[in-house]
């Protein structure tokens, strides 16, 4: 939607660098999110299947492209929560989403070591594995409900607001 490559971000030398910083410190401290961070286009995502298949919308997902900047905002947010959630224990040792260093590779390899001990532990008995894909999670999430867990997890104040008013 900005057009702005991450290239331009990442070599765009220290001018750049610093108006990003005045910016984001701007954005912290007015509590503002600007709703151009919010805009996005939505492209269609073939799952894969049959040539038929192609002309079947369930098929397909929303693929969201989203302004540069606002990423980045997006992630100097979590960059705050994260390491607040994992001091107080509010994120499991094993979930592997947004953060660092846990990456496909390493969840694929603790799923492996936890099948192998409970089928050895069990005497070789049949390990039976269950798995949720919850679709549309976020889409039907009641964003007052999410505010309200991370207040009562004590994500409050000036975070707490702005994250309101991104989502």
């Amino acid at each position: 939607p900005d057009g702005i490559p991450n290239e331009f971000l990442r070599f765009g030398g220290e001018p750049l660098h610093a108006a990003l910083a005045a910016l984001f410190q701007l954005m912290w401290l007015w509590e503002v999110w600007p709703s151009q961070f919010r805009d996005l286009e939505l492209f269609p995502l073939f799952k894969g299947g049959s040539p038929a298949a192609r002309q079947q919308v369930e098929r397909y997902r929303g693929l969201a492209l989203t302004d540069v900047l606002g990423k980045l905002a997006e992630r100097l947010i979590l960059y705050r929560v994260v390491p607040h959630s994992e001091a107080r224990g509010m994120i499991s040792d094993v979930q592997g989403a947004f953060r660092r260093g846990r990456g496909t590779e390493e969840q694929s390899l603790v799923f492996h070591e936890l099948l192998a001990a409970a089928y050895e532990g069990m005497g070789r008995a049949p390990v039976f594995v269950v798995a949720l894909d919850v679709k549309r999670a976020y889409d039907s999430c009641r964003r007052s409900l999410l505010l309200l867990a991370l207040w009562h997890r004590g994500i409050r104040g000036r975070l707490w607001r702005l994250i309101g008013k991104w989502l």
